[in-house]
């Protein structure tokens, strides 16, 4: 996600702005109509539907292979992909966890689900973020929350 500014020869670049930088911006701009004009390229247009459905296509796992390695209902699975259910934070997790997601893409889908993101300040939320920066497959993850005494993904 990339706005555009200008070099000191005038033409186009992108720069990619973090979302500390955004909200440092957008909390002392004078004008939000002409911040939000000058950031249209860092906003979330994808919906949740769309965006599981690329990264379905992306991580190369059929739906299938997620749906059973996930334990989401089949018909609970595609109705979160044509947008009539909602899916609570631990099946997003799941599905995380299943297309062997990273850290930061697992955020974005967190949030692109409006759903809170991992806080390492929470106990079973650190072991997630252990799991999925160790890349550990799904069973591996229920194993080691399970044995920390932490609530598996449901």
């Amino acid at each position: 996600m990339n706005s555009v500014c200008r070099n000191p020869s005038g033409e186009n670049m992108n720069v990619d702005k973090s979302t500390t930088q955004l909200f440092d911006e957008v909390v002392n701009c004078g004008s939000l109509e002409k911040w939000i004009q000058g950031n249209d390229g860092h906003f979330l247009d994808t919906g949740l539907s769309e965006y599981l459905e690329e990264l379905i296509c992306r991580c190369g796992k059929s739906k299938s292979g997620l749906i059973k390695e996930t334990n989401i209902e089949k018909s609970y699975f595609y109705q979160i992909l044509c947008g009539r259910r909602v899916p609570n934070r631990d099946k997003l997790l799941k599905l995380a966890i299943a297309m062997g997601l990273d850290y930061y893409e697992t955020q974005r889908l967190l949030t692109i689900g409006d759903k809170s993101i991992l806080y390492p300040k929470r106990k079973r939320d650190a072991a997630l973020i252990y799991c999925i920066g160790n890349r550990y497959p799904m069973k591996k993850t229920q194993v080691f929350l399970y044995d920390f005494g932490l609530e598996v993904l449901e």
